[in-house]
């Protein structure tokens, strides 16, 4: 029953009495119906420190599965919560900090109060917007499952205390500090979703065997999943300009992933060549659905050729089926570009033949998007449908264009004659056409 039935049901009979202290789940919620005076709102902040106090000094901690705090107070009015908080988010006047805020003010939460040693039955830790601080004496966590850290920042050795997680199944680290190399080199063979979000790290190396989920978001650096298997669906955004080379000359060999999103940003400040490419050395060989967003800063659409690398990289994906590219453009940037005429180059593709399924969207028939048009059904001979739309597609929703009648005709006049060039058709989707008229 919830704890608070527990609560009443103890008042029913003497032997009841004490029945709540054994309550498997402890969940308290500061956060619903905030008054918006100052004075009513310090009484509940009180009232809500003292209750949770009294059922946490008074509770046995024998068979909890499951506790949480969330409320909304300052670094001084928490301190006054006792230390046994399986799931702890404090908030700032109900915003999240930035990470000046971060460093500067917030509440360091003690892990010795969970480290129970003689009987370390925790199995799910959140941690949001605290500070902690990892040392070799903590040895209570062997039961972990799931891990989220979020907005937190960190003191000590964190993969010290991952090595000793090994029935960890999900982890989470997001928007963190201190968190340096995550190099973890025992087996984690539980460990199903690993994410590492916005948090700055130097290399990442994990020994798994039963990956299925995988995030990064940061900077372009080592990742190693060794004894990852072949069914892993990765989700990678690189924050720094033009890493597409990274992705398909570092990655393949360390992500062994059969569903990979990327999230890229290109930036052509001159016109920059783009060089032929030899025998691939690493290739991802188990990929077969790959789907990319990106973002182009360009004041010159129809000579930035970064698009079109990606024609070379196809050979790194010889099982790909599936491919989504997603385009933004830029065009408020002003960058000196070479006014010199661009000459289609050969790039010599070897044929694609698993290709079957191509879905772009920002498609605005510049050069670089025709001619990665072109290499595609010209190699590509297990084709079997290609879309095109001029309105951009993005997780993003921030990130969104639309083109107008005229330029959707355009579209469609080109795609009629690449259809009848190359004998395969060419889809121009008519999503969202609607919008345009109302721009």
């Amino acid at each position: 029953m919830p704890l608070r039935d527990a609560a009443r049901a103890s008042l029913v009979s003497r032997n009841w009495r004490m029945l709540w202290t054994c309550h498997p789940n402890l969940c308290f919620d500061g956060t619903k119906q905030e008054p918006t005076d100052e004075g009513t709102l310090k009484i509940n902040r009180w009232y809500f420190s003292k209750t949770v106090n009294h059922v946490v000094r008074r509770h046995k901690g024998i068979g909890l599965n499951k506790f949480s705090i969330n409320c909304d107070l300052n670094k001084d009015e928490f301190k006054h919560i006792d230390g046994k908080d399986v799931n702890l988010q404090s908030r700032h006047r109900n915003r999240w900090p930035t990470r000046k805020h971060l460093l500067e003010d917030v509440y360091h939460f003690s892990l010795d109060a969970l480290d129970a040693k003689h009987d370390p039955a925790l199995e799910s830790l959140f941690l949001a917007v605290v500070s902690i601080e990892v040392h070799p004496n903590i040895s209570g966590f062997t039961m972990l499952k799931r891990l989220a850290l979020q907005y937190v920042k960190l003191v000590g050795d964190l993969p010290d205390l991952l090595s000793r997680c090994s029935l960890l199944e999900d982890l989470d680290i997001s928007v963190c500090t201190g968190v340096g190399d995550l190099v973890i080199p025992c087996q984690l063979d539980k460990l199903q979703h690993l994410r590492i979000w916005g948090t700055e790290v130097q290399m990442i190396e994990f020994h798994v065997s039963c990956l299925t989920r995988f995030g990064y978001r940061g900077e372009a650096i080592s990742i190693m999943l060794h004894g990852c298997p072949k069914s892993v669906k990765a989700t990678i955004v690189f924050l720094e300009l033009n890493q597409l080379d990274h992705v398909f000359t570092v990655l393949p060999s360390a992500l062994p992933v059969k569903e990979l999103s990327l999230d890229l940003h290109m930036y052509d400040y001159d016109l920059g060549q783009v060089h032929t490419l030899t025998r691939p050395r690493n290739m991802f060989m188990h990929l077969r659905h790959l789907k990319c967003e990106v973002y182009v800063l360009t004041s010159a659409p129809n000579t930035c050729k970064g698009v079109v690398q990606l024609a070379h990289y196809l050979e790194f994906t010889p099982l790909l089926e599936v491919l989504e590219w997603h385009m933004y453009y830029y065009k408020k940037y002003k960058c000196r570009v070479r006014k010199t005429k661009v000459a289609r180059e050969d790039y010599r593709l070897s044929r694609h033949d698993h290709l079957k399924t191509v879905y772009m969207s920002g498609f605005r028939c510049y050069r670089p998007q025709e001619e990665l048009v072109y290499f595609i059904l010209e190699n590509a001979v297990a084709l079997e449908f290609m879309s095109i739309e001029p309105h951009t597609i993005l997780a993003d929703d921030d990130h969104c264009d639309f083109s107008d009648i005229a330029e959707y005709k355009k579209i469609r006049k080109w795609a009629r004659r690449t259809s009848a060039c190359f004998g395969k058709q060419v889809q121009v989707k008519k999503k969202k056409l609607a919008q345009y008229f109302t721009m």
